[in-house]
């Protein structure tokens, strides 16, 4: 047995050492089909610093599929790993926070293009971030090319590989003006072939709402990506517990709060200056802080009365809750970050409901056999 193996391990170095013979690190390479090779038959193994790539034709569809799916699990596994190293060395660079999945996706170039162009992307406890290629030092996950907050970011919808749309379970969406060069700032969805896996996120941010649409090889990877980012997503409100911003209400200055239990809270912000985050200067919501010691609570609406919610895109949000006559708030600024963060709150809230009540029924379920266990 030691023989084989000790001859074995011969072949492969002589291979190795081999003039004629190519090797490619697989950690974080970026394996998909039909980029660069449109071949039926093919797949493509990119290098992380995309400066490499390696077309792989197989005989046929089975050949193509046993060997991707073998090296899509050991691509796995090695991101795996290579996640809980970066956990244990970025704490200071991520601001504590933990980085929850990694890999790469295709971001369609323009709206209705079909050029499509690939990042890398982690998934940590406050963004979703994207980078040109593999960061491989401190100073690269510093300088992402862009990074959108979970409680600001939707997942609207996602198509099979029929083409079929899905609506999002509400996810997030929110991103900076780098965002530009690769999302659309338009509302609407665009076009989706029959042969697209992808994912639709919408942010909003200080410019207004921007459509970003990744494309997936795999139903595995597509529902891996929504899973995290809406899960991610519902755990930030947890984290977060409130967000807040300064606005004026019926001429006054007032501090808007969303609270993840208590719902819609205005107070006065005559003393909130004191206690409450500072204002941001761009108008999206601050977080954090409290801000409610020492201020004039002027109203309050739980999460379930709010019948409608709308903006005009530029400053002005509309609240109407039930039995109440419309609220209409002076943001000063972009209202979208604000709308998504709501909706973010707002699935959250759902999803926790449903939660609670999937486990009261679990347990309705299971007392009446534990009672004839009992007797």
């Amino acid at each position: 047995m030691k023989e084989k193996e000790s001859s074995s391990s011969k072949l492969l170095s002589s291979l190795i050492s081999s003039p004629d013979t190519r090797s490619l690190t697989l950690l974080f390479c970026h394996l998909t089909r039909g980029y660069k090779c449109k071949e039926t038959h093919s797949f493509e193994l990119h290098s992380p610093d995309r400066l490499h790539s390696l077309v792989v034709r197989c005989k046929g569809e089975s050949e193509t599929v046993s060997w991707y799916n073998a090296l899509h699990t050991t691509l796995d596994k090695l991101s795996s790993a290579a996640m809980l190293h970066a956990n244990r060395q970025l704490q200071e660079v991520l601001d504590k926070a933990a980085i929850h999945h990694l890999g790469w996706m295709m971001l369609r170039i323009d709206q209705g293009s079909s050029e499509w162009e690939a990042h890398f992307c982690a998934v940590t406890d406050h963004d979703l971030i994207l980078f040109p290629d593999v960061p491989w030092t401190r100073q690269a996950w510093a300088s992402p090319l862009v990074f959108y907050p979970l409680l600001a970011t939707r997942v609207v919808n996602s198509t099979s590989k029929t083409g079929s749309l899905q609506r999002g379970a509400g996810g997030t969406a929110g991103g900076d003006k780098a965002a530009s060069t690769n999302c659309s700032s338009s509302s609407s969805t665009p076009s989706i072939t029959a042969t697209d896996i992808t994912m639709t996120v919408r942010c909003g941010t200080a410019e207004g709402v921007s459509c970003c649409v990744f494309r997936h090889d795999t139903q595995r990877d597509l529902a891996m990506w929504v899973r995290v980012l809406v899960q991610g997503a519902h755990a930030a409100v947890h984290r977060q517990k409130e967000v807040a911003c300064f606005c004026e209400w019926r001429g006054n200055e007032s501090k808007l709060v969303l609270h993840h239990e208590d719902g819609f809270l205005l107070y006065s912000s005559a003393t909130a200056t004191t206690s409450a985050a500072p204002a941001v200067s761009s108008g999206q919501a601050s977080t954090g802080g409290g801000g409610a010691v020492g201020c004039r609570l002027l109203w309050a609406h739980p999460f379930h009365k709010l019948r409608l919610s709308w903006d005009d895109g530029v400053r002005m949000l509309l609240l109407r809750f039930e039995g109440e006559t419309d609220v209409e708030l002076d943001l000063k600024s972009n209202p979208k970050p604000f709308v998504f963060i709501l909706h973010t709150f707002l699935s959250a809230k759902v999803h926790s409901k449903g939660s609670s009540l999937n486990t009261s029924i679990s347990s309705v379920t299971a007392s009446p056999s534990t009672a004839a266990t009992a007797s």
